[in-house]
């Protein structure tokens, strides 16, 4: 009976041609397993989704720069040291796999110092949020901390920087009106697949 109601008894290129057509005109079907129509299955899942992958495209931007600045601004061994620390950061979170963060993240705190919900998500309110925004923003900051790095370390030593600081241009000056800016578009270019995937995907 399930065979004939969806078509599986048809040859297979008119049941391909047909499914083409249903997703044409946005006609889904009803789900086989939950007997609801897909589309309003689809759609109750659109709004968290948009929620949770804007906000950790948001904190995966700032975890990057905030990372990037600091080992930019530090000068001296201890500058190296820290910058090799950074470099050393953005590699294993740009790895991690967001299951396995997600779940090293629910033991430390939720199962173990009870600070934040295991569960909730967007129905969990703001606390619920917490857990899942950061678990999705790490390896996110992760490439674009190190898609920013080597260009930033680049324009640092261009000749526009070397003459920015010759007409008494501070560290920092020259870090946020002209590097920074030289530095930022392969990682703004590499937005468009980071918040692409976090919608298809890692959601």
């Amino acid at each position: 009976r399930a065979t004939a109601a969806y078509g599986l008894d048809r040859p297979l290129i008119v049941q391909y041609l047909a499914q083409l057509w249903r997703v044409a005109t946005l006609q889904f079907g009803d789900s086989y397993a939950r007997k609801q129509p897909v589309a309003e299955l689809l759609a109750a899942n659109v709004p968290p989704t948009v929620l949770l992958a804007t906000l950790a495209f948001a904190l995966a931007w700032m975890l990057a720069l905030a990372g990037v600045l600091i080992a930019a601004n530090a000068r001296g061994r201890a500058g190296r040291i820290l910058r090799s620390a950074f470099t050393a950061l953005e590699t294993v979170a740009s790895v991690v796999p967001h299951f396995f963060l997600g779940a090293i993240l629910i033991l430390l705190f939720a199962t173990g110092l009870h600070w934040l919900p295991a569960t909730g998500g967007v129905a969990g309110g703001a606390r619920g949020l917490v857990l899942p925004v950061v678990t999705l923003a790490v390896p996110i900051a992760g490439y674009l901390a190190h898609v920013l790095h080597g260009p930033l370390a680049e324009a640092d030593a261009a000749p526009f920087a070397t003459t920015a600081r010759a007409r008494g241009a501070s560290e920092s000056r020259v870090l946020m009106r002209h590097t920074l800016r030289h530095a930022a578009p392969p990682a703004i270019a590499l937005s468009g697949w980071a918040y692409g995937s976090l919608l298809s995907g890692a959601v």
